[in-house]
């Protein structure tokens, strides 16, 4: 199991001559260290409210930690298998599994904002970037399995993902402008 391997093991297989793990597994994994963040900046708060968003960061976390794995397992099965398109569904599947979790992962993110310390903004921003780059990377899967799979029921799922990394970038750029000009940027 990938999630288990040190950091190291995990990026020497990522760089290896092999398929898998891949891009989506990657996007998985930066998903998960982007949680980690938000865990470790809400950590500091003393709010009671906190609390909450904490518990449910690590639900997340374990479901991103699922994926990382889930993804490299289901290209193996798209690789080793005689009917290509058909397995392409699975790989759809994982991909829409990280783009609603980042999408989930954005919308805690960007309510902790009146937790976070000032001296944590920045690992708030990391980790809400991180969330980000994975809707980002998942979408990329999307479209490339969109391509393969050819059938319209699955547009709507990709335009639907477009306008939410859209929103959530601008969104981003509103909270580091709010909290970065207080410190004269």
């Amino acid at each position: 199991m990938l999630i288990n391997a040190s950091l190291r093991e995990y990026v020497s297989k990522l760089a290896a001559h092999s398929a898998y793990p891949g891009g989506g597994s990657a996007d998985d994994l930066v998903l998960t260290l982007g949680i980690a963040l938000l865990q470790m900046s809400l950590s500091f708060s003393s709010n009671k409210r906190a609390y909450f968003y904490q518990r449910r960061l690590k639900v997340l976390q374990k479901k991103a930690e699922i994926l990382i794995d889930k993804d490299a397992d289901n290209f193996k099965t798209y690789l080793r298998a005689a009917d290509k398109k058909e397995n392409i569904v699975l790989l759809w599947k994982v991909s829409e599994e990280t783009a609603a979790l980042s999408v989930e992962v954005l919308r805690v993110g960007f309510r902790l904002e009146r937790f976070i310390k000032d001296n944590l903004v920045s690992d708030l921003l990391i980790g809400i970037s991180f969330a980000l780059a994975s809707l980002d990377a998942s979408l990329a899967n999307l479209k490339i399995n969109y391509c393969l799979l050819r059938k319209k029921r699955y547009l709507a799922t990709l335009r639907k993902y477009k306008v939410l990394l859209r929103n959530y970038r601008k969104k981003k750029e509103t909270l580091e402008r709010r909290r970065l000009n207080d410190c004269g940027w």
